[in-house]
């Protein structure tokens, strides 16, 4: 059994989808949302899902971290939380469940990123994942837009508090588990010719992630990122390519 933390904020008309996709997946799930509506309207989502357990926030947003805390209370050994542009293959939670055994503790993510060590900043090198394919699990310095790992690792993310809570919820729990465990992060393999073993849907990511909601898209993005890159370099981070 997976726990998948789902989260609901501007992004209601993809959250359909989504759930089609974890349902569909081939190993036992425990879908939880993490909803924060917009008005009194967006409240009939309950009622057309009522096997999903939701966790409602009115006029509270807990931003990128809080999802992570709210699957502090599930009891099962894996958890995957989700970005809400994210459609994965129905084999996807079965292939990090795989992969992880093969290779032991790891964080497993959909979208992974190597910075770059001769910069200070969020200076990427490359970008590995649903995206640009994989055929073997390659190593990263960060993982994005979604995170399959035991539910142990989630200790970690809070031994620190996080540098903004605007941002970076994927720096931070990746340079925690570096830190406090040393575990690595893998983008397990993405072969386009095995479809229901990716990470999100080529076509549906690549859509989604362009509206007009989309994170990257906000002036404060980079500027923001390349201050945790920076601070967490000065504390000691080694990166991949680091020599």
């Amino acid at each position: 059994m997976v726990t998948v933390i789902l989260n609901v904020y501007k992004r209601k008309e993809y959250f359909r989808q989504q759930v089609e996709s974890i349902k569909n997946q081939t190993v036992p799930v425990d879908i939880w949302v993490d909803f924060t509506p917009q008005s009194k309207d967006d409240l009939s989502l309950i009622d057309e899902f009522p096997n999903l357990k939701f966790s409602i926030r009115w006029n509270q947003n807990l931003k990128y971290h809080g999802r992570f805390n709210y699957a502090l209370n599930a009891d099962t050994d894996y958890i995957f939380v989700c970005d809400d542009d994210i459609i994965p293959g129905k084999d996807y939670l079965k292939h990090c469940i795989e992969t992880m055994e093969k290779y032991g503790d790891c964080l497993l993510t959909t979208y992974g990123v190597v910075l770059n060590p001769k910069s200070n900043g969020y200076n990427v090198l490359s970008r590995i994942g649903w995206h640009s394919m994989n055929d073997t699990p390659k190593l990263v310095d960060m993982a994005g837009h979604s995170w399959f790992f035991k539910k142990e690792y989630l200790k970690y993310l809070n031994y620190e508090d996080p540098i903004t809570r605007d941002n970076g919820e994927d720096l931070h729990f990746s340079y925690m588990l570096k830190k406090y465990a040393n575990i690595p992060i893998i983008v397990p393999s993405h072969n386009k010719n095995e479809p229901d073993k990716l990470g999100c849907n080529p076509v549906l990511g690549s859509k989604f992630g362009m509206d007009e909601h989309a994170t990257w898209k906000k002036s404060n993005h980079i500027p923001l990122r390349n201050k945790i890159v920076e601070t967490y370099r000065k504390d000691g981070w080694k990166l991949v390519m680091e020599k």
